[in-house]
């Protein structure tokens, strides 16, 4: 398999930087990203680089800008978002480069899933036994 150029963001959790990690194992080259400029998966050496993001929930037009910039400055081939920040890119998915292919499925199908009401909704449509829930 050819090597290559993976971005992931939430490089904050321990979650991101297990991926990292399988990735590099790989043969891949991955690109971190997170709002905070110190995360765990900066110190690893399975992440090649870490670029600081401006907040997707307070500057959605400056994260994406921000993620074009480093799909293009570091030749990214592939983009992973991960946590909260799949929403805005789910959201904002057709502003995203077209040089890189971007993991991430479609705004509606990521809102029901990250919504616990939505996703409970969908347990019970599809016969599943749910917790009770009450949406406030």
């Amino acid at each position: 398999m050819e090597s290559k150029r993976i971005l992931l963001t939430g490089t904050r959790s321990a979650t991101t930087l297990d991926m990292a990690r399988h990735f590099h194992a790989a043969g891949h080259t991955v690109v971190g990203a997170d709002t905070s400029p110190h995360t765990v998966c900066r110190y690893s050496k399975a992440v090649a680089e870490h670029v600081a993001v401006p907040s997707p929930r307070h500057d959605t037009k400056g994260f994406i800008a921000a993620i074009n910039r480093t799909i293009g400055e570091k030749k990214i081939d592939v983009f992973i978002p991960t946590f909260e920040e799949t929403i805005y890119v789910a959201q904002h998915r057709d502003k995203i480069s077209a040089d890189c292919r971007v993991i991430c499925g479609k705004f509606e199908s990521v809102r029901r899933l990250h919504s616990k009401w939505l996703f409970i909704e969908r347990l019970k449509e599809l016969g599943f036994p749910a917790v009770r829930t009450e949406l406030i």
